[in-house]
């Protein structure tokens, strides 16, 4: 029977389910569950989720079945390429089709984990409605690994938002969507940078960073895409891939 899962999202479910305890599952290979497993139990040792590993992670079918219960998942590069190994390295497609939220520990899976015992949670917005799915996560997933949430809004060098009002404006807007997100961030730093996306990210901000939350978007857009598995590639920390939609009212 063919699959198709579309990513959707209602904020009334949202809150409920991250105000609880979550379902979080892992699919790693198994030579990689070992170097994992600390993970999976600071985060349940949070109180803020159960994780589980998934049974097999070879082929797709039975990774959608035990995905469709999960609130977020695990992947790893290895399980991606199994999973999907037309897509390359980044679980783009895994993200819109499974519609759940993915934290991709890409490069050596030991040494994302390490990165996930230090620093501050980063969650990258562009102040759309959809912002707020974004900072949603990335505060949940901050608050099971103990980590402070930051804020951060890149506006393209070739934009005047020099002026201080500008500036007061967008920070104000970025503290104030922290405040709003549903696990508590109440005292999210803020920082608004200049410059392309990708370079703003990859050499300032995430040099500290524990992870970087990142929104993806449904619909497929080559020049949105290309730019998202570049920061996969250049980021040294893991990555919170949210699947994003037009929240309804």
């Amino acid at each position: 029977m063919a699959c198709a899962l579309v990513a959707h999202d209602r904020s009334s479910e949202v809150h409920q389910t991250y105000n609880n305890r979550a379902s979080v599952l892992c699919l790693a290979a198994a030579e990689e569950r070992n170097v994992l497993a600390e993970l999976a139990e600071q985060i349940s040792a949070s109180g803020k989720a159960l994780v589980q590993f998934a049974s097999r992670c070879d082929s797709v079918e039975p990774s959608v079945s035990e995905s469709a219960a999960a609130d977020m998942l695990i992947m790893t590069p290895n399980s991606c390429r199994r999973l999907f190994p037309r897509d390359g390295d980044v679980p783009l497609r895994a993200v819109r089709m499974l519609g759940k939220p993915i934290l991709f520990l890409h490069g050596e899976a030991m040494g994302s984990v390490a990165r996930l015992r230090h620093g501050a949670a980063v969650a990258a917005v562009s102040l759309s409605e959809r912002s707020r799915q974004v900072v949603d996560r990335a505060a949940w997933l901050a608050a099971a690994l103990s980590a402070p949430v930051r804020i951060v809004h890149v506006v393209d060098a070739l934009h005047d938002f020099s002026r201080p009002d500008n500036l007061m404006g967008l920070s104000c807007a970025c503290e104030l969507l922290g405040r709003s997100a549903a696990c508590g961030a109440t005292h999210p730093e803020v920082r608004v940078c200049h410059g392309s996306i990708c370079e703003a990210l990859t050499r300032t901000v995430l040099r500290d960073a524990r992870f970087l939350a990142l929104g993806v978007d449904p619909i497929e857009s080559p020049s949105t895409d290309a730019m998202l598995q570049q920061i996969v590639k250049e980021c040294t920390c893991p990555i919170l891939l949210v699947p994003t939609a037009s929240e309804k009212l």
